[in-house]
């Protein structure tokens, strides 16, 4: 059984961990798309062609950043949750629950 000092510690080690793993998570996202955007001008071929295959990229961009950011705007929520709240409090609500992972957020 955990110490009552021992939960609050416990509690933002998993909302840090959470957090780095969203973070990461985004930025293979952005990664991803960098990358595809490079190797789309390097290509040969019409400008309005490779326009409209950008546009698709941005678009999976979009779809695969949605959950993350909104999986990133829970954390920021529970973290001031977390911060501004007493421990009496918190411990009360159970708040204490594992945060899901960002590998469990991916579209």
């Amino acid at each position: 059984m955990l110490h009552s000092n021992a939960l609050p510690s416990q509690a933002s080690d998993d909302l840090t961990g959470d957090l780095q793993h969203t973070l990461a998570a985004l930025a293979d996202v952005e990664f991803a798309f960098q990358s595809a955007c490079e190797r789309l001008n390097d290509l040969s071929g019409p400008q309005a062609r490779k326009e409209r295959v950008r546009q698709q990229l941005e678009a999976e961009r979009d779809r695969r950043r949605k959950p993350l950011i909104q999986h990133l705007d829970e954390l920021d929520r529970r973290m001031k949750a977390f911060v501004f709240s007493p421990p009496s409090e918190w411990q009360a609500s159970g708040r204490f629950e594992r945060p899901m992972h960002a590998s469990k957020v991916h579209a």
